[in-house]
């Protein structure tokens, strides 16, 4: 037993790292501070311009209990007070002399192999004061061997990693590693539509020579939070820890007690078990802090649609959201139903939908009904600002789910319902709960309807609704009705869904039925679904065979505009792609003066395919892409213009605009015998990779006689409009000395999507008119509080922006002339920076403001050479 011991006492002493005398009170002098700033590019905390707070005090640390491995730490934290962290001047200062913040009742820390475990304190010790002992414990926590180690402190649970010299020992932690509860935090799945968080914790310990007791200790703490998409919009905060030994005392008696329980019985029945990881202070409502019915009125003329689109319509939003996100059911409803609000209840709808709380739910299912049509307008508003939720519950989906189920009549709420569930159908994948219940049953649903009902508008509805869940599974029955879809609508469409996945699904299988589409080997297709096949043929790292047969193809006849897209396709992928160039450059087909010659390269289509950089900043590059398919009798059938950013490592479709036409070629010239399609004329629109129910021109032949006869390009027609919540970003970061930091961000785009159609059957012209105006709003903070003292950096930014598209058709004589225009003019990005200091005692807070402007020019777009050559023609260069 002897033996056995003296092992157990050699092998203790080789890892705890040091060894306070029982009973001996070791005095120490503590201070810690918090200060918050915007970052500099490297992520420094710059002292200049920064608000915070200090802490100093002195401690008295001894040890109460021990056993082999068990040691019972009590802090009694003595005299302290806060101040100023950065210098301020007399009549700046919000701090008043004589505060003593923290409760010197002792804390009692239990360490076992000098690892925290838990803490021991009075019942009557306030959470404020509790924290910033925990931030002292936290200090306590060390081990003399090199290598990473789990421990538990005011951070969370976290991985740390321990780098030992002779007397001095750095600890690293791991902040992306603590676990902790996290409840009410969330953020965006999209990397591209979030923060990026930079992180460093360091903490350095100086041993005594002789290695019994920490000498001193020093750590330094920083967080940067940053846009993703917008660098420049941060705030960081750095937090730094430093404890001196100062002296020691005449041993006192410990606690008695064979067992740490017992020990910690003697304490007293008021002395409970509390987690060594930072709470949240209860949470006090600021003067800021004011009834939603309030907010609405204060807000309600910048609410109304004409501000859609402008700078004050996502202000007035994320104000109204914030007030929503702390209001019940029964206030919520009464705001809707406010016949003072009547003029302004779609937008309210926008914000009702987003709140994402128990209460609000509640509140919109009690007021919307998916079975009444007189609803459609509000049902659609709601539907679609329910698709961009980034954190929904499961009671959302469920409602939707079942209202599918139960059958609605109205065709465009059905859509919608459908569309909105695999949105949010493919947040829960993005999220990893893939295998959530109710995701399992929105797929079975998805797939059963699409095989089971027989009318095409419902084949449609869902094959659309796959597009926006992207089921990986579900790729192998889309590519299905690709190939074998009754209608060249239901093919379109499902070719359509096919894009929105990633390249690692498009099996050799699924290459292989978009070869024989496009290819037409076992039947005829539309132009536009062997387009649509060539597309993602070029767009899934084709083959140098299948570019060959594709170039081959290229001296068929039969439908030059076809040939023509084609061609463009292979030119711009080429140009985009360094590898298939240099593979291709050698080509016996390229070099094949049979079929790249000038009689196939000098085809008279106007098809268009092209692509190029839009914008190219230090955040994100944004590039743009158009693909414009022309019938054979020279009409429009397809066209797209695509917006995509890159940033973060993450790439996300902005804005997918797409104009298509149907059943025209018969009125105006030889046909499609595969377009088996009414005359039809809409926009399909996505935004932020989620698709939106296309608008319809006209369905029909005689919808479509009353526009050419009725409608000019002054008849504006809004294609999509509301308000839209892009970032919403919620976070809480404990830092090491047990202040918390809260970080909010939250963003909203307001956007009005119009249109307009011109056709002239005498002229043989037509004018179609995008225009795409959108305002952005972003409020952030970033906030310290302490319950003695808080500090916080608020930012807050805005644009308005428009970009316009116009296509003008002269299909008169043969050639077709075609003129694509893209421009957009100059606008402003104002950012605003607000930095405060308070204590519940200060008269006033302590606030210091600025702003900057963002100045973007005014630009037209390069589409592509041919494209200028025809506008020249057809305006004669004006």
């Amino acid at each position: 037993m002897k033996i056995t011991a003296v092992f157990v006492l050699l092998f203790s002493s080789s890892v705890l790292s040091v060894n306070y005398e029982a009973g001996k009170p070791y005095r120490y002098k503590y201070s810690t501070s918090v200060v918050l700033n915007e970052p500099t590019s490297d992520g420094q905390v710059p002292a200049k311009g920064s608000v915070g707070f200090e802490l100093d005090t002195e401690v008295d640390i001894s040890v109460v209990w021990q056993d082999s491995e068990n040691k019972l730490v009590k802090l009694q934290v003595l005299e302290s007070k806060v101040g100023n962290a950065v210098p301020r001047k007399a009549t700046d200062n919000v701090f008043q002399s004589g505060t003593d913040p923290v409760s010197k009742q002792p804390v009692y820390v239990h360490l076992k192999n000098d690892k925290i475990t838990e803490l021991y304190a009075s019942m009557e010790e306030s959470i404020a004061s509790l924290n910033i002992k925990r931030g002292l414990a936290s200090l306590l926590q060390v081990q003399e061997q090199n290598g990473k180690a789990k421990e538990v402190d005011a951070s969370g649970e976290c991985s740390v990693d321990y780098t030992v010299t002779e007397l001095n020992i750095i600890k690293t932690k791991c902040s992306a590693s603590c676990e902790r509860p996290r409840e009410g935090e969330f953020s965006h799945p999209r990397k591209m539509l979030g923060v990026d968080v930079e992180s460093s914790i360091t903490t350095t310990f100086d041993l005594t020579d002789d290695k019994s007791i920490i000498k001193s200790v020093s750590s330094e703490e920083s967080h940067a939070v940053r846009l993703v998409i917008r660098q420049s919009v941060a705030s960081a905060t750095l937090a730094k820890q430093s404890m001196e030994f100062v002296s020691s005392g005449e041993a006192t008696a410990t606690l008695e007690g064979t067992t740490l329980e017992d020990a910690v019985k003697s304490l007293g029945d008021d002395v409970i078990s509390q987690s060594p990881i930072t709470q949240l202070l209860d949470q006090q409502c600021s003067s800021g802090c004011r009834p939603a019915a309030e907010v609405v009125a204060e807000v309600r003329e910048e609410l109304k649609t004409e501000y859609l689109a402008k700078i004050e319509s996502p202000n007035a939003y994320l104000k109204v959201l914030q007030a929503f996100r702390n209001t019940g059911k029964d206030s919520l409803v009464d705001i809707l139903m406010s016949e003072d609000n009547s003029e302004i209840v779609p937008q309210l709808v926008d914000i009702a939908a987003v709140t994402q709380t128990t209460a609000s739910h509640e509140a919109m299912m009690e007021i919307l009904d998916f079975k009444n049509s007189d609803m459609v307008d509000i049902l659609d508003r709601y539907l679609v600002s329910v698709s961009f939720l980034n954190h929904p519950s499961d009671d959302v989906l469920q409602k939707l789910l079942d209202s599918l189920q139960e059958d609605i009549e109205n065709e465009k709420v059905r859509e919608a319902v459908a569309l909105a569930l695999g949105a949010l159908a493919h947040t829960y994948c993005m999220q990893g709960k893939c295998d959530a219940q109710i995701v399992q049953d929105t797929k079975t649903w998805f797939i059963e309807a699409l095989e089971n009902f027989e009318e095409d508008i419902d084949k449609v509805i869902y094959l659309r609704a796959m597009s926006n869940s992207r089921f990986e599974d579900t790729v192998p029955l889309i590519a299905k009705y690709a190939q074998n879809g009754q209608t060249s609508k239901i093919q379109v469409t499902a070719l359509e869904t096919l894009k929105v996945f990633d390249s690692s699904l498009i099996t050799d299988e699924i290459k292989q039925i978009l070869n024989a589409i496009y290819h037409q080997n076992h039947r005829n297709y539309e132009s536009a679904a062997r387009g649509n096949a060539a597309d993602l043929i070029l767009s899934n790292n084709p083959s140098k065979q299948v570019i060959t047969n594709l170039i081959l193809s290229l001296t068929d006849t039969d439908n030059k505009e076809l040939t023509a897209f084609l061609q463009r396709k292979i030119k711009d992928l080429l140009n985009r792609n360094d590898e298939l160039r240099s593979q291709l450059q050698h080509n016996d087909v390229i070099t094949d003066p049979m079929i790249f010659n000038y009689d196939v390269l000098a085809k008279n289509g106007m098809s268009v395919s092209y692509s190029n950089v839009m914008a190219d900043t230090t955040d994100a590059l944004t590039t743009y892409a158009l693909d414009m398919l022309m019938s054979k009798s020279g009409i429009m059938r397809q066209s797209y213009m695509d917006i995509f950013m890159s940033a973060g490592n993450d790439t996300l479709t902005v804005t997918s605009v797409g104009l298509f036409a149907t059943g025209l070629d018969s009125f105006l010239g030889e046909a499609d015998e595969a377009d088996d399609n009414d005359a039809t004329s809409g926009i399909g629109l996505s935004i932020l990779d989620v698709h939106m129910r296309p608008f319809l021109f006209f369905n029909g032949y005689s919808e479509m006689m009353s526009m050419v006869w009725s409608m000019s390009a002054d008849n504006i027609i809004t294609c999509l409009a509301g308000n839209l919540l892009l970032h919403d970003h919620s976070q809480r970061i404990p830092l090491q000395n047990g202040v918390n930091i809260d970080n909010q961000l939250r963003s909203c785009l307001s956007l009005d999507l119009s249109g307009s159609v011109e056709v002239s059957l005498w002229d043989r012209t037509s004018l179609s008119l995008v225009a795409n105006s959108g305002s952005v709003g972003m409020k952030g903070s970033m906030s310290a509080d302490a319950g003695f003292s808080s500090a916080s950096v608020e930012i807050s930014a805005d644009a308005e922006a428009i970009m316009q598209f116009t296509t003008s058709v002269d299909f008169y004589d043969d050639p077709v002339k075609v003129c694509l225009q893209m421009s957009q003019p100059a606008f402003d990005f104002r950012q605003f920076v607000k930095k405060i200091e308070n204590t519940p005692s200060a008269e006033k807070p302590y606030e210091v403001e600025k702003s900057r402007n963002d100045y973007v020019p005014d630009r037209t777009y390069l589409l592509h050479p041919e494209n200028s050559v025809m506008c020249d023609l057809m305006f004669g260069g004006d």
